[in-house]
């Protein structure tokens, strides 16, 4: 379907109409070529309910499917195949009518029969996938540049998403030169399929629309409105990273609308806490970043709780933000001010815990704000306290890290600083 309905459709095959009330009950066809008004969109039953003009009969309402992208635009997919045949994700995702399925599995089986590995949630209910092939094995390489990961995340219901690393300085140190020109490739092609089939939104849309919102992150941000529910977010730092995300474009419409308010926060917050079985207050829902084998504990650390409080950063920003070594990780005075930097434009203000008394921990945690914690050599979350009892922590390790716990006493004996970014009032 097109991103934008046109004012007036034209039937290019025969279409159903059924009753505008939503009932379901048939009302005959349209035949091609026949035109209608296009009233508004029904995304969640996937129809528009369009108005057929009668001269001295009353009009016609009616619902129909939502339009085919490709039926309203077949030349231009035509003469756009071959740029889609060099990313072809991005081919299949536009060659389907529904490029959101509702399973992030089913997702994965439309985007490849590539081996996908569990990062988040169950067997049973999968939250986020990551491809079990790298490289040019895992079959997603994109105009020329193969990536080093891809995952599916479905983690948050309204905000889901595809996210390709392409690269990065931890992960495949030097080599920026091959990169910057493929940056080039992609936002030519990308401006040509929005031009041919999506679109334009607007310059400031373009540089806005997924913007960190925190003034101290580097880099570029560039976002392009393709048709089929879909718009392609590129995020580069000259020499750091380069990565594509992949959003639906009505959810992302939604969010834009949000602004934020301290009271609708602090609810939204404290619904993501739990009490365990055994006791445990602790805080559901922080996104896993995995810092793989390189030293990016603090970067990945803090990119979750930001990522938990809505803003869309990666480790990868946190690390050039925090001029973190994939060798040598970061050090103290670079983790802090790393933290502070990131208040800057933002609605929150960081507090060092000093005295970690368990009522001081209980409270924080029951607020579902995360704690910020250093053990030696290591920055890891704090996110839950029994009362009487230990401690719930995560570390950025991936998938089987998410929950892990530890008695008062080793609590105490790891425990060496403690940081909490604290939302407003």
């Amino acid at each position: 379907m097109p991103l934008q309905l046109p004012e007036v459709l034209e039937f290019q095959e025969v279409t159903p109409a059924y009753a505008p009330d939503g009932s379901g009950q048939a009302l005959g066809e349209f035949q091609k070529g026949i035109r209608v008004k296009v009233k508004e969109p029904r995304y969640e039953t996937g129809q528009c309910l369009v108005v057929f003009e009668r001269y001295g009969a009353p009009d016609i309402q009616a619902l129909v499917p939502l339009p085919d992208a490709r039926a309203l635009k077949p030349a231009e997919f035509q003469q756009m195949q071959p740029v889609l045949a060099g990313f072809p994700l991005l081919e299949k995702l536009l060659a389907v009518p529904e490029a959101w399925p509702e399973q992030v599995t089913e997702l994965g089986t439309l985007v490849s029969d590539q081996e996908w590995l569990l990062l988040e949630g169950t067997q049973e209910d999968p939250l986020c996938l990551v491809s079990k092939a790298e490289g040019e094995q895992s079959g997603f390489e994109a105009w020329g540049l193969a990536p080093l990961s891809v995952s599916l995340d479905y983690r948050q219901a309204d905000n889901r998403k595809i996210r390709i690393d392409f690269w990065n300085r931890g992960d495949a140190p030097g080599g920026w030169s091959p990169v910057h020109a493929a940056l080039s490739t992609f936002r030519e092609n990308l401006e040509g399929l929005e031009n041919a089939l999506g679109g334009f939104l607007g310059e400031r849309e373009r540089m806005e629309r997924h913007d960190a919102g925190i003034t101290a992150v580097r880099g570029g941000v560039e976002t392009y409105f393709l048709a089929n529910d879909i718009e392609v977010c590129l995020r580069w730092a000259r020499g750091e990273y380069f990565n594509v995300e992949i959003y639906s474009f009505r959810e992302q419409e939604a969010k834009q609308a949000e602004d934020y308010d301290p009271a609708t926060f602090a609810e939204r917050l404290a619904g993501q806490v739990r009490k365990h079985e055994d006791g445990y207050y602790w805080i559901d829902g922080i996104p896993m970043i995995s810092q793989g084998d390189k030293g990016y504990c603090a970067a990945a650390t803090l990119a979750r709780v930001m990522s938990y409080y809505g803003y869309p950063v990666g480790m990868h920003e946190m690390a050039d933000l925090a001029d973190t070594s994939s060798a040598y990780g970061t050090t103290h005075e670079d983790v802090i001010d790393s933290i502070r930097r990131v208040c800057n434009g933002t609605p929150f203000r960081l507090n060092q815990i000093k005295d970690a008394r368990r009522a001081t921990l209980v409270d924080y945690i029951r607020r579902g704000i995360p704690l910020y914690w250093l053990v030696p050599g290591h920055a890891r979350l704090l996110i839950g306290v029994d009362p009487e009892g230990g401690v719930v922590y995560t570390d950025s390790w991936g998938y089987g890290h998410e929950f892990k716990t530890m008695s008062w006493t080793e609590f105490t004996n790891w425990n060496r600083e403690i940081w909490v970014l604290e939302p407003s009032n």
